[in-house]
């Protein structure tokens, strides 16, 4: 089982060598076509406009690394996700490759693995020719350069791998690998478009700066290995019921996700009230204060206390500005 396994991660890792390439093709010539844009429309001859001046080394250090991370880098993911999965089935090997004595989860996983590899040897090679395009225009600006350049490396693998799992769902549905590459994308957006929206919306639900919004789609990933892995290890090995496997999983692990968020949220503002340093109102007439957890993000909650036991009465939920007791002590506004 180790040889044919080995045999089948060689396979499918051969077929992605054009991926490979091109991808690393890409990537050297990137450099070369943000120097020659930008000579072209130093002199005018771009219809886009022209440019009085322009700094290589502003290009290199700046541009060049945000094209790898989101345009270069995730296109290489889909790619070799969409190829690795959906190739053999479009050509139709794959039910002839199913019919051998080799288990389907064997093919699944040699598949996984030389997807990942060709996306990380895209990456690292790419990377290494970019660094090197930049440090022959000079050095960096101070405050800039090398800590951009890891930002955007930490960037752009994540943005990677997501299109790769994106890819990976998507090539698991689909029969052409066109269509894998474009339905990836839309799977690998769902993610960040959902913590963005939940992130900004429900700006308050956070422990202490890491938004509850960005950590809880974050399940979703998992999630997509999963309904690939069912999509293509259960079932009949014809296929038949794979697409009803995986989106039913899919549907019921992204309403899942949404009443995870919803049920955390008061929880997380009562631990993200709690660490933060806080401020306390006294009553007038004794016995209670309103204390506030002070916040960056337009202020933090606040409890009602009974301060004779130390008991919290109420929590008031974020956020809270600034709060004040009438003067009989009998009402607290914020």
């Amino acid at each position: 089982e180790r040889l044919m396994f080995r045999a089948l991660l060689w396979k499918e890792w051969r077929q992605l060598a054009l991926v490979r390439w091109g991808g690393i093709a890409l990537g050297a010539v990137l450099p070369i076509a943000f120097l020659t844009g930008a000579e072209l429309a130093q002199r005018g001859w771009l219809p886009t406009g022209a440019v009085k001046t322009y700094a290589p080394r502003d290009l290199m250090y700046e541009a060049l690394p945000l094209a790898l991370a989101f345009a270069l880098w995730p296109l290489i993911g889909l790619m070799s996700a969409a190829q690795s999965f959906a190739g053999d089935r479009a050509v139709g090997t794959e039910s002839f490759l199913l019919e051998r004595p080799v288990a389907r989860g064997s093919v699944w996983r040699a598949r996984l693995l030389a997807s990942f590899g060709t996306l990380v040897a895209v990456i690292v090679v790419t990377a290494a020719l970019a660094a090197a395009a930049a440090a022959l225009t000079g050095a960096p600006l101070p405050g800039s350069g090398r800590s951009q350049w890891l930002m955007h490396a930490s960037l752009g693998l994540g943005t990677g791998l997501l299109a790769l799992l994106g890819g990976l769902v998507a090539a698991s549905l689909l029969s052409s690998p066109l269509g894998a590459v474009l339905l990836g994308a839309v799977l690998a957006a769902v993610p960040v478009i959902l913590a963005a929206q939940l992130s900004t919306v429900f700006l308050m639900a956070r422990i202490d700066d890491i938004p509850l919004g960005v950590v809880v789609p974050a399940l979703l990933l998992p999630a997509y290995i999963a309904s690939s892995w069912l999509a293509s290890c259960r079932g009949e090995p014809s296929g038949r019921g794979r697409v009803r496997r995986a989106v039913t999983f899919l549907v019921g692990t992204l309403a899942g996700v949404l009443v995870l968020f919803a049920v955390s949220v008061p929880f997380v503002m009562r631990i993200n009230a709690a660490i933060r340093q806080h401020s306390v109102i006294r009553s007038p007439r004794g016995g209670g204060a309103f204390v506030v957890a002070d916040s960056y993000y337009e202020g933090g909650g606040g409890w009602l206390v009974d301060v004779a036991t130390a008991r919290k009465l109420t929590f008031v939920p974020p956020p809270v500005r600034v709060g004040a007791f009438s003067p009989n002590g009998a009402e607290v506004a914020v």
